[in-house]
């Protein structure tokens, strides 16, 4: 096993050496290999490009949507609050005010009618009393 390993390292050795002389053959297969890397980079960046635009294009389409489709959500929220407050203040507030306001007067008229009960009672309690003590005087 020893043995093997030691023949394969060798042989990896060899095979792999680092001279200063120029290849012309290797220089252009590097370079081929360098142009055919960079033209794979273009490629895929022109690709991704494409995409990201495909993306933005969407996601802008997608918000143009979602800004009409809340418009008209807020349109009609808004017209059924512009209907209720409507509502409110031109039907519902003057009955609530005129309902206040009629019993108000209820009760001072009720007021009024006690004190008027209360002030012929007192008038009619002293005339009482005074035909009473006319009575008195006369007949005693």
């Amino acid at each position: 096993m020893e043995q093997m390993w030691q023949e394969m390292a060798t042989n990896i050795e060899s095979s792999v050496n680092v001279t200063a002389q120029k290849d012309e053959n290797k220089q252009a297969y590097w370079e081929s290999l360098e142009n055919s890397i960079l033209k794979g980079y273009q490629s895929k960046a022109k690709t991704l490009a494409m995409q990201v635009a495909r993306l933005e294009f969407m996601l802008k389409t997608l918000t143009q949507q979602m800004e009409v489709n809340f418009n008209q959500s807020f349109q009609g929220w808004s017209n059924y609050f512009n209907k209720n407050l409507n509502d409110l203040f031109i039907a519902r507030v003057p009955r609530i005010v005129s309902d206040q306001v009629n019993l108000a007067i209820a009760e001072q008229t009720q007021e009024v009618k006690n004190l008027v009960i209360q002030q012929i009672q007192t008038e009619l309690n002293e005339r009482v009393e005074s035909a009473v003590n006319l009575k008195l005087t006369n007949g005693t």
